[in-house]
Parts: C-alpha cells; sequence; structure tokens
C-alpha cells in the first residue's frame, strides 16, 4: 500500500512541467512529504484506524491535485486551439482585405 502512495506522489513530481502550476507543486509536495512521513511512523506503529485516515488524505490530496492538472492542461491545450483559429481567420481577413485595397494603402499596411 504505501508504494502505490509513493508511486502516486512520484507522478506528481513529474507533472512539474507544467509552470502554471509550479508555485502549486512546491505546498502539495510538502503536504505530500509530511502526510508521507507521518503514514510511514503510524504503520511502524501498527496504528491501522489513523493509517486508514492519513492513506485517505493522501488518496484525497492526489486526487485533487491531478484533477486541477487536468483541467489545467485542458484549459492550455483550449486556449492554444482558439488563438490557432483566432489567427487563422485573422490571416484570412488580412489577406482578402489587401487583395481589394489600392496598391498605397497596401503599401501603409505593410509599413505599419
Amino acid at each position: 500500500m504505501p508504494c502505490r502512495i509513493m508511486r502516486r506522489f512520484l507522478r506528481l513530481l513529474m507533472l512539474q512541467r507544467l509552470q502554471i502550476l509550479h508555485h502549486l507543486h512546491f505546498h502539495v509536495a510538502m503536504v505530500a512529504l509530511l502526510i508521507w512521513s507521518l503514514l510511514f511512523h503510524q504503520i511502524r506503529r501498527q496504528q491501522n484506524q489513523v493509517s486508514r485516515r492519513l492513506k485517505n488524505a493522501v488518496k484525497m490530496l492526489c486526487g485533487v491535485y491531478l484533477s486541477f492538472t487536468l483541467v489545467m492542461r485542458s484549459r492550455l491545450v483550449l486556449t492554444n486551439l482558439i488563438w490557432k483559429k483566432c489567427s487563422k481567420v485573422l490571416e484570412l481577413v488580412m489577406h482578402l482585405w489587401l487583395l481589394g485595397s489600392t496598391p498605397l494603402t497596401h503599401k501603409l499596411v505593410m509599413l505599419s
């Protein structure tokens, strides 16, 4: 059971590539390390009830963190898709506008 929790913790550390979550990562990592050390200490003493509560706390923390990370990733992907679509539409509008403009306005647009 503790190995599975440690694997989850390591998965959390691997998600540090997203800069938006950098500050959150530090706090989550510190809380996870604290819970992990408490869990290890409680397993040694064989206090099953406290261990179960701590394991549930780690699971909840990991679940919240992973869902937040997924939301932020999908939000970034959606933002990038919208930006790409908008930039393509703007390029098309600019191109069509330049096709209908006179050479003088074309030069003015190119200078600006």
